[in-house]
Parts: C-alpha cells; structure tokens; sequence
C-alpha cells in the first residue's frame, strides 16, 4: 500500500520537478524518525506524512483541509480501513503550525514536527515557494521565509528542535 501511496503523491507533484524530493521526502524520513523515537504508530505516520500536502497544488491557503479529503478518497480506493484512515485525516488537519486545529495523538505530532523540521532544514525549497510559486518580491519574501522558520521552530517539540538545532542556526545566519 506504502508504494501506491508514493506513486499517487509523487504523479500529483511531478509538474513542479521540485516538491517530492526537496520537501515530501525529507517530512517522511523525520516523521519516521520521531514516530520510531515516540511509539508513534509508523504505518499512520508514514501514510500521513507522504499525503500531508497532497492538496498544497490546489488550494495552498486550506490544504490541509482539501488535502484530508483527498487523501481519504484516495486511502479509500486503496483499501485501508475506516479507523486508520480517521488518523491519517487528522494527522493532515492539524499538520500546519499556523492553523489552530489541536493535534490529539502522537501520530499527529510527528507529522506537525516533521514538516516543520523539513522547512527548516531545507531552506532552499522555502525559498523556491516563495519566490517562485508565491511570486513575491524580495522583501516580502525575505521577510515571510524568516518568520515562517520563527514560527515553525517555536511550535517544535523539544526532541525536534536537538535534531535540527544546527540547520535552524544556519538558517537564522542566512536569514538575518
């Protein structure tokens, strides 16, 4: 199921050449990483980090929200059961750090804290969004990336914050 899940995700962002590898894959291996770490279940947290931003393409501004139900459509179709897909729904819901929908399981948490960590540690992809896909001038755009790290790093949990403190001090080097 895991494979069909990558294809599904990956086919929705092959137009941009740039999503999948520089920010999907990187949610996933520290979803993984912290599910490991926290008893998380890692099927959920696989599943939820690979479809986060299914919808992002979409409709940036409620992705999280298009996104939860596309990915039941598509969890649906593929057979995964009804309980299991109630989880990796609410892990999608309440993945965003700007959006107050409250996470309420472990499995929501690694997800929030791995696509969090993904914007941090990979910068260039935020600057790739924002200037490419926002359109934004420099200012403005230097200006958002920077708070965005800010708030992103302010919402990680302590574990999250000791994996990725050297890329969050680069970050604010780069940054300021």
């Amino acid at each position: 199921m895991i494979e069909k899940i990558k294809e599904t995700v990956k086919k929705k962002f092959q137009a941009d050449g740039v999503t999948w590898d520089q920010h999907i894959l990187p949610v996933v291996r520290y979803a993984k990483l912290l599910a490991r770490n926290n008893g998380a279940d890692q099927e959920i947290v696989e599943i939820a980090a690979l479809m986060h931003d299914i919808a992002v393409l979409d409709d940036d501004q409620n992705h999280h929200i298009a996104g939860a139900v596309e990915a039941e459509n598509v969890l649906k179709k593929l057979g995964l059961s009804e309980e299991k897909i109630k989880k990796v729904k609410h892990c999608i819901e309440s993945h965003r750090a700007g959006r107050k929908i409250k996470r309420e399981s472990r499995e929501a948490d690694c997800v929030a804290n791995a696509d969090a960590m993904a914007h941090i540690s990979r910068l260039p992809y935020l600057f790739y969004v924002t200037f490419r896909i926002k359109g934004m001038s420099f200012g403005e755009g230097m200006d958002w990336i920077a708070k965005k790290v800010q708030r992103d790093w302010e919402k990680l949990s302590p574990e999250a914050k000791e994996i990725i403190k050297e890329e969050y001090l680069v970050s604010q080097a780069i940054l300021k």
